[in-house]
């Protein structure tokens, strides 16, 4: 089994923000930003070392501010929703390469609403921006998915009512959207499409709960090669 130190550089960070991403079969790199500096290095495995990236300037000037996790990795690449002042956009970083470029938003995306929730996802194989709005009367789900990758032009909309979303974890292979309501507390499964509601049976949640994908694999952990 390829095993590794953790590098110690993430345990000086106990008030910042540390993203750590390890590619699953075989082991190759992590990136590591913060964020209140918006510096980036790559650790790579093979080598054990460390490389400072050189900054990322997007249409709209330099990154301002990226959103707290989760962060999405999709198509080789890591996702971030980021900003450039008031800009909105999706910087990606190559895992491949070690490059990063700028995904653009539709114009229309917000239309001025404040969400009180956004996260990227993969949706039925594509990029695609969940977000949820806060309107007290009115709430509802708001799903962009970029039908071509890269293709600004691409972005299709939905928009679907859906009431008490306390958060929204992943997508699943059949379209449906894993949502953790706030009245009552519940875990339940959205279909958009419909839209249905179908509760997975876990109440009476903990303030902290994760999701994962399980992908079967032929790779022997216990071989090097």
């Amino acid at each position: 089994m390829m095993t590794a130190t953790k590098p110690t550089q993430f345990a000086d960070l106990p008030h910042e923000i540390a993203f750590n991403i390890l590619i699953p079969l075989p082991v190759k790199t992590l990136l590591q930003f913060r964020q209140n500096r918006l510096d980036f290095q790559v650790y790579t495995l093979s080598s054990d070392s460390w490389k400072q990236l050189s900054s990322f300037n997007g249409s709209r000037g330099p990154i301002t501010r990226i959103d707290l996790p989760p962060y999405l990795f999709f198509n080789g690449a890591l996702h971030f929703i980021a900003y450039s002042r008031d800009h909105k956009f999706i910087l990606c970083f190559d895992l491949h390469n070690d490059n990063f470029r700028e995904i653009l938003l539709t114009q229309d995306y917000s239309n001025g609403l404040f969400f009180k929730l956004e996260q990227l996802a993969v949706l039925e194989g594509s990029l695609a921006l969940i977000a949820f709005d806060s309107h007290v009367l009115i709430e509802k789900c708001h799903i962009w998915v970029m039908g071509v990758y890269g293709d600004v032009d691409s972005w299709t909309p939905n928009f679907v009512d859906l009431k008490d979303v306390k958060n929204f974890f992943c997508c699943t292979s059949s379209g449906e959207l894993a949502i953790r309501k706030s009245s009552p507390h519940k875990l339940i499964l959205f279909d958009p499409k419909s839209p249905d509601e179908k509760s997975i049976g876990i109440g009476d949640l903990a303030p902290e709960i994760y999701t994962a994908n399980l992908m079967e694999s032929l790779v022997f952990l216990n071989e090097r090669n």
